[in-house]
């Protein structure tokens, strides 16, 4: 089966994002990979007081995205296929844009979000970004 090697599907927590997974799935060659992200808004540590347990809340914070993940890995219905799971923080759009400029990544999987036209103009979408900005395809799924 021809197809791409490595597959970076960005989810944001919604079922919408999930829709994804089984286009990837099928983008996948035989014994691919497929990298989940999660880019969150963890708490900055910029706000936190001083003496504060950065590392404790930090933990507290990423413990429901990680289940989050773990259970969209459960979803994955091809056995052949190497599925890892990542959390990352800051914008999503460049942190997707900079997982994909990474060696290794030769396409990402992602869902578009039915927007208002005023907010899309006055934000952006996350998707728009990728799909103008990135290095490898997109495999762009609309609900």
């Amino acid at each position: 089966m021809a197809g791409f090697q490595h597959i970076l599907v960005p989810l944001d927590g919604s079922d919408v994002s999930e829709l994804a997974l089984a286009p990837a799935q099928r983008a996948a060659q035989q014994d691919g990979q497929l990298t989940l992200v999660q880019v969150t808004d963890i708490l900055s540590e910029h706000y936190l007081p001083d003496d504060a347990d950065k590392e404790a809340i930090w933990e507290e914070q990423l413990a429901p995205v990680r289940e989050y993940l773990d259970s969209v890995k459960q979803k994955i219905v091809r056995s052949d296929l190497i599925v890892s799971t990542e959390v990352a923080s800051g914008f999503p759009a460049d942190v997707i844009l900079e997982m994909a400029s990474q060696d290794g990544i030769d396409a990402v999987a992602m869902c578009t979000h039915t927007e208002s036209k005023i907010r899309k103009f006055l934000l952006g979408s996350v998707a728009h970004k990728v799909i103008d900005s990135c290095s490898v395809p997109v495999i762009v799924v609309h609900p």
